[in-house]
């Protein structure tokens, strides 16, 4: 098993182009790692990453994240998971998902294909907090979920929270607040989304579904009369 504690992950300020920090795979279907108390972070330096992962978790690899702080520039997947499975999913814990700044937003989480379990987790300022597609299997629980989305009106792929592919994202007990006014909190565009107990408030535009289907009765949006008179 492979443990990282109390550690600071960044890039050299004099390198240039997509970088991945931490990259975890071929190490058999139910390996098990940690990453916990750590920094990971691309934005380091005067010289911009561009479209990076920071960190790469591949196919079949079971790892968690606890109290981690991961920080990055436009264009970056901050954690890119392709991998977990239902007996080990790959956990995120009570970690931080940041932008270098207000005009270099990073994607937070993007799950492209396994199981992900993100729970107790702060996502501030970021185009795409969380990005699900493929085949793959999200749970999000007790977090919260701070100006997401780009500024720039994407309503077709854009959002705080996007869902695609045919994936499953199941949303509970979050905040979701302040999205960008250009783009959907939530948007749907071919996954199976349940979102029960949230917290959608201060949102412009709050949920669209294009296709798949999103449940998203028994929510906060601001207002008892719900999300269309909030």
């Amino acid at each position: 098993n492979t443990v990282i504690k109390n550690s600071s992950v960044a890039r050299s300020s004099s390198t240039t182009g997509a970088k991945t920090l931490i990259a975890y795979g071929s190490t058999g279907v139910n390996a098990v790692a940690s990453v916990t108390n750590t920094t990971i972070d691309t934005s380091s330096g005067s010289i911009d990453d561009t479209a990076g992962a920071n960190v790469n978790v591949g196919a079949g690899q079971g790892i968690t994240f606890t109290g981690c702080t991961f920080k990055g520039d436009a264009g970056d997947d901050l954690l890119l998971i392709a991998g977990g499975n239902i007996t080990v999913p790959i956990a995120v814990n009570s970690c931080t998902f940041v932008a270098e700044s207000a005009s270099a937003q990073p994607y937070g989480i993007t799950v492209s294909s396994g199981f992900a379990a993100i729970t107790n987790s702060t996502f501030t300022n970021l185009d795409r907090a969380i990005q699900t597609t493929g085949s793959s299997n999200t749970t999000v629980q007790t977090s919260t979920i701070t100006g997401g989305g780009n500024p720039t009106q994407d309503l077709v792929s854009g959002g705080a929270i996007v869902a695609g592919g045919t994936s499953t994202l199941i949303l509970t007990n979050n905040t979701i607040s302040n999205s960008a006014a250009a783009n959907y909190a939530l948007n749907v565009a071919g996954a199976n989304v349940t979102a029960r107990f949230n917290t959608i408030t201060g949102n412009t535009l709050n949920v669209q579904q294009q296709t798949g289907t999103a449940n998203v009765s028994l929510n906060w949006w601001g207002l008892a009369a719900g999300p269309a008179a909030s």
